[in-house]
């Protein structure tokens, strides 16, 4: 572990929407408040999103995309608290529970 952060900030941190990582917009569904939000502020990424999304084996199906074990596994290792500080994010991303119960039954 490092005694002290390799890095210095100069200046003020943005918060990051995920949604900006194309693998991240993956999840979004055409027609849900959560796709029609980030496209009005990000428009110039819908028509090449689009494209993505017509190519069959990108398309999103209806359990998504399922994490492979080991991927789960560095997700969970990543966010461990010795690795994660600073304030959490005023900004919720919301799930519904219906949404959250169809992705966790993709799992079984």
């Amino acid at each position: 572990m490092l005694s002290r952060p390799r890095y210095e900030v100069t200046g003020e941190i943005e918060p990051f929407d995920e949604r900006d990582n194309v693998q991240a917009r993956g999840q979004l569904r055409p027609g849900s408040a959560d796709c029609t939000e980030f496209y009005t502020r990000r428009p110039e990424r819908e028509a090449g999103d689009g494209e993505i999304r017509a190519i069959p084996e990108f398309a999103v199906s209806e359990l998504d995309h399922p994490f492979f074990p080991e991927e789960i596994v560095t997700v969970m290792k990543g966010g461990e608290e010795d690795l994660v500080d600073g304030p959490l994010s005023p900004t919720r991303a919301g799930i519904s529970p219906e949404r959250a119960t169809e992705k966790l039954k993709g799992f079984g």
